[in-house]
């Protein structure tokens, strides 16, 4: 199978698992891609925790450069950090 070099490319993404129950306790994606249309390259960090028999995020961090035509060249960096998650039974 021939990939089109335009397609969003998932670079690399590693998961780790709670070894007694295989809940994903972290995972970590590096999506890349470039174009004529656009560019970029982010690198994003889930930590996850199990609330009841759910499993919910945490902690994001975003770490990401975008580069459109036109535009200006951004460079985004967040943290987003969850609690007083509400899981139905």
């Amino acid at each position: 199978v021939k990939s089109n070099p335009d397609e969003t490319v998932i670079a690399r993404m590693t998961t780790w698992f709670d070894q007694e129950t295989f809940h994903v306790v972290e995972r970590s994606y590096r999506l890349r891609r470039k174009s004529l249309l656009v560019d970029f390259d982010i690198t994003i960090h889930v930590l996850n925790t199990v609330i009841g028999n759910e499993v919910v995020p945490t902690r994001v961090e975003y770490d990401g450069r975008w580069d459109i035509p036109f535009e200006r060249e951004e460079d985004v960096r967040f943290l987003l950090t969850y609690s007083d998650w509400v899981v139905p039974n």
